[in-house]
């Protein structure tokens, strides 16, 4: 039970070491603009990062294991318990780290920040819509040529075009590169973006209709 415990220790420090590096990046680490996570990400030592939350696992069923066991002392099922509920919470955080929200709080606290166009424009891009209001509601402007709507269909991130609509962006508007919010969901092959944009108001060249023809019939062969 001894080797259990300091297990136990071991799978707690790192797991919650891991996922407390993933909350600064999300959080303070985003708001500077160095969250860039490890440095060896694309390294097979990223295989590394798999440690923690494997051996997180095999702990927790050892924890499992020894709470049902009859020859487990009260105290130690208590600590098994204790720990395996840590475990479970760090798991969870480590995999369904509510990103967006921890963003959004973070500008709540902090305040748009020097680098609150950037901010503004990546979220936008990321379809992270509580840290786009959370900006706006600040007073954060996107730089020349930008709107929601122009970004949104960039990305093929549906939820920001209506947010940018709803806010008065004209849908036909030229912005980067002389597009128009369809010409650039055209050319960034986003489907679904164009499809809603023509449902509502966009208009199309001659030029755009047979890319969009060219894109649908891609996607047909596809499925």
């Amino acid at each position: 039970m001894r080797t259990l415990f300091w297990l136990n220790i071991v799978a707690l420090a790192l797991l919650w070491w891991l996922a407390g590096w993933d909350i600064y990046n999300q959080t303070y680490g985003w708001w500077i603009g160095s969250d860039r996570g490890f440095g060896f990400v694309h390294s097979p030592l990223i295989l590394l990062l798999l440690a923690p939350p494997l051996l997180a696992i095999g702990v927790l069923v050892a924890n499992i294991c020894a709470v049902f066991s009859r020859n487990t002392k009260l105290r130690t099922k208590v600590l098994c318990g204790l720990s395996s509920s840590v475990l479970i919470l760090g798991l969870v955080v480590f995999r369904w780290l509510p990103i967006d929200s921890l963003n959004s709080l973070t500008v709540t606290v902090l305040g748009p920040g020097q680098r609150a166009s950037v901010l503004l424009y990546n979220s936008a891009a990321a379809g992270r819509v509580k840290t786009v209001r959370t900006l706006l509601a600040a007073g954060v402007l996107l730089r020349p040529n930008e709107t929601l709507t122009y970004i949104g269909a960039t990305f093929g991130q549906l939820e920001i075009i209506k947010m940018g609509m709803a806010r008065g962006d004209d849908i036909n508007a030229v912005g980067a590169r002389s597009y128009t919010p369809l010409r650039t969901a055209i050319a960034n092959w986003q489907i679904a973006a164009i499809e809603f944009l023509l449902a509502n108001g966009a208009l199309a060249t001659d030029a755009d209709k047979d890319s969009i023809s060219a894109l649908r019939e891609k996607k047909l062969r596809q499925q």
